[in-house]
C-alpha cells in the first residue's frame, strides 16, 4: 500500500472516535500487511 493511503487513512481514523479509530487502524495495517 502506499505512504499517501496510510496518511489519508490515519486522518479518517483520528476524525473517529477512539474506538472506531482503533478499529479502522487494526483493519488498515491488516490488510497493508498483505
Amino acid at each position: 500500500m502506499s505512504s499517501y493511503l496510510l496518511d489519508v487513512f490515519q486522518v479518517v481514523a483520528l476524525a473517529e472516535t477512539g474506538k472506531n479509530a482503533q478499529v479502522i487502524n487494526l483493519g488498515f495495517v491488516f490488510l497493508a500487511s498483505w
